[in-house]
């Protein structure tokens, strides 16, 4: 089949085929190709130049694509639907005996680990960008590629970013990750301890006791020590001081003083309630066989009730690893007139042993696992953990005297504001700039 005939019969329209990990080349290519006059199907677009993507992908592609620009990497070269998009080009190339298939190498993967039937397929080096789209647009010149929208492919490709506004009067509701103390204990409690705190007390006592060592006998604390205290050791509570009222105790800032027992607080309440501590000592994680199924029940933002994974196992590069959510919690005072909470949720890794990951394996695999999250994924897995952490009140409260006692809002702050986003209109232009992604609904979804 010629160029005319293909042209005559509406074979008119570039068909991008790629995996998401290669979706900003993806979006970026489309664009480039437009502006030159092509008309580009690429479902990171849902509507570019009046051209919706088809609901009959594969009678597309056999219909109306004249080229298939396929971006081979080591993602596309194992997902399912690049290599079936692939199948199907290399199916038509042999029924028509026309090529169909052009290969942008998008990582600089070899030769020796192409599929067989496309190793003798020559091949775009895409590694440079700017690079591989000249040579791309001199080999569609050559092959006589249609260019539909000549006159007006630069107008549509701008108009892929200069879309009306998306900001609307509507209004809305914003939620944060922050959750506000409702109740602080109002003083600071002096203790002598006996003999003084040695290294091996101080680990054993901090598991059990919120308090601030001062060196030496002396401690500073909401509340008296739980008994029994480490062999050995006493305290004597010496004094009680209304922080609010002086700027300082004993030499610190009471606003400082108070904000580390807070945070001290909330790390004992999450040791209480099972949570291990993570071996970098920020923050804590949810073992093995804490809930049952290792599942997480909990009333969403709507009042649903949804359930989580909260740890499990992935693979990576073919070899499998565990995965455990867990908090950390960053106590604040510059976001309002009192003492707030900043949730941050984090994935410990471990090895199928259970061995830490060391850093560098550790941070691509949590790339991997958080780049499916958007708001509504953070939102739904702090509302879990707070439900978790609550236990059967309606607050997370830690200590039993009431005159002492660190009271944190389960439920986050939030407020409506006046102007919205309106979202149908980011579907329609789809994710030019990377705003949609795939969403994993578990933490635990299996992914090679």
């Amino acid at each position: 089949m010629s160029s005319d005939d293909a042209k005559s019969g509406g074979l008119d329209h570039l068909f991008v085929s790629y995996a998401w990990e290669d979706g900003a080349l993806a979006e970026w290519l489309t664009l480039k190709l437009t502006a030159e006059g092509y008309r580009v199907w690429c479902d990171r677009f849902k509507i570019l130049g009046g051209e919706k993507w088809p609901d009959d992908v594969d009678a597309a592609i056999r219909n109306e694509t004249f080229r298939m620009l396929h971006l081979v990497s080591k993602h596309s070269l194992r997902k399912p639907n690049p290599k079936k998009e692939r199948e199907l080009a290399l199916q038509l190339e042999r029924t028509r005996g026309v090529e169909i298939l052009i290969p942008l190498n998008v990582d600089g993967t070899k030769p020796s680990d192409l599929p067989w039937r496309i190793v003798d397929v020559a091949y775009i080096p895409f590694q440079n960008w700017a690079t591989g789209l000249a040579q791309l647009l001199k080999k569609l010149r050559s092959v006589n590629a249609p260019r539909p929208v000549e006159d007006t492919g630069r107008e549509i490709a701008g108009s892929a970013f200069l879309v009306r506004s998306p900001i609307t009067e509507g209004g809305e509701e914003l939620v944060s990750n922050v959750f506000p103390f409702t109740s602080v204990p109002k003083a600071l409690r002096h203790f002598r301890l006996l003999p003084e705190l040695a290294r091996e007390h101080a680990w054993p006592l901090q598991k059990t006791w919120a308090f601030r060592n001062l060196g030496g006998r002396g401690a500073l604390a909401f509340t008296a020590p739980p008994a029994p205290l480490p062999k050995g050791l006493s305290a004597e509570e010496t004094a009680r001081t209304a922080w609010q009222e002086g700027e300082t105790v004993e030499g610190v800032l009471a606003e400082h003083l108070v904000s580390e027992l807070l945070a001290k607080s909330l790390e004992l309440h999450c040791r209480m309630r099972g949570l291990l501590m993570d071996p970098g000592g920020r923050g804590f994680y949810f073992p093995f066989g804490l809930l049952p199924n290792n599942k997480l029940f909990f009333e969403g933002w709507g009042g649903m009730r949804s359930t989580v994974l909260v740890c499990g196992y992935r693979t990576f590069g073919g070899r499998k690893y565990r995965y455990h959510m867990g908090p950390w919690f960053r106590v604040r005072r510059d976001m309002g007139s009192g003492f707030v909470a900043q949730l941050r949720l984090r994935v410990h890794l471990a090895d199928h042993h259970g061995t830490p990951l060391e850093k560098r394996a550790a941070v691509a695999r949590r790339k991997k696992i958080g780049s499916a999250w958007w708001n509504g994924q953070w939102l739904s897995r702090q509302l879990a953990v707070m439900s978790f952490l609550t236990g059967e009140q309606a607050e997370v409260r830690v200590g039993q005297d009431p005159e002492s006692q660190v009271v944190l809002g389960a439920w986050p702050m939030h407020r409506s504001v006046a102007r919205g986003i309106d979202e149908t209109l980011l579907e329609t232009i789809g994710a030019p700039l990377g705003l949609l992604a795939p969403v994993a609904d578990e933490l635990g979804e299996e992914e090679e």
